[in-house]
Formats: C-alpha cells, sequence, structure tokens
C-alpha cells in the first residue's frame, strides 16, 4: 500500500537504523531495519521500480514487522458498503454543518474548551464511579 521512512531527513549511510512505516492489508505496521549498503539496481530491476532512481540501499531488517493497530479487527467495506458509506456520511456532513451554523463565532471558538472540560468530566466519573 504505502511505505515511508521514519522521519524526512536524508540518510546518514551505513550502519543507519530506520523505522520504516508501511500498511499491509490496510493496517499500519513498523520494521525496524539497517542500512547496510549503496548499490546500484539492474536493468531488470529498473523495469519494476518507479520513480526509475538507479542507486538505492540494501537494507538488513532488525526486528520483526509490529503491527501498529490496536483495533480487535478491521472493517473491509464492499462496493455496496462503499454506496451506504458515501450516503450517511452526506447526510452526517449536511448535519454538522447545521449544527456549526447554529453557533456564533464565539461558541465555536469556545466549544472545543468546553468539550475537553466535559470529556475530563466524564472521564473522572468512569474512573470512580462512585464519586457522584
Amino acid at each position: 500500500d504505502g511505505i515511508k521512512a521514519e522521519h524526512t531527513d536524508h540518510l546518514q549511510g551505513m550502519g543507519e537504523i530506520l523505522s520504516l512505516w508501511f500498511l499491509h492489508e490496510r493496517v499500519p505496521r513498523v520494521i525496524e531495519c539497517r542500512v547496510d549498503e549503496r548499490m546500484r539496481f539492474s536493468s531488470d530491476m529498473m523495469a519494476d521500480i518507479d520513480p526509475k532512481i538507479r542507486t538505492g540501499y540494501r537494507l538488513t531488517p532488525l526486528t520483526d514487522v509490529v503491527k501498529q493497530d490496536k483495533r480487535s479487527s478491521v472493517l473491509i467495506l464492499t462496493p455496496k458498503g462503499v454506496e451506504l458509506y458515501k450516503r450517511i456520511k452526506k447526510v452526517s456532513d449536511a448535519r454538522e454543518k447545521k449544527f456549526w451554523a447554529a453557533l456564533t463565532a464565539a461558541e465555536r471558538k469556545a466549544l472545543p474548551q468546553i468539550l475537553t472540560k466535559l470529556d475530563n468530566v466524564i472521564e473522572e466519573l468512569l474512573q470512580n464511579p462512585e464519586k457522584v
């Protein structure tokens, strides 16, 4: 799906440890790798590489791939499910727009702080249910 380096700095070179983040079956995963050597790709390999950069690095995995997802299951929608999601999202977005329009600018600005305060009270009540 997608691969990216942990940071956007240039590689320092041999021996550097990288954390590579990627998606597999729509689930984020991470693997630690060591940069072993700089190498040039053969013409045969270049046919399958995009962008067409002739130089790369050989990496050695240092850890197993670690699943970075705390969900117990991942929902993958069927085409009909995607259609239903789009219909529901359209209604939800319209209602959200009406909610925001009902508030003054000052109320919209204050809302995140108010919600944070209420969230903190809820957390406290959940942690100490006997304190009412």
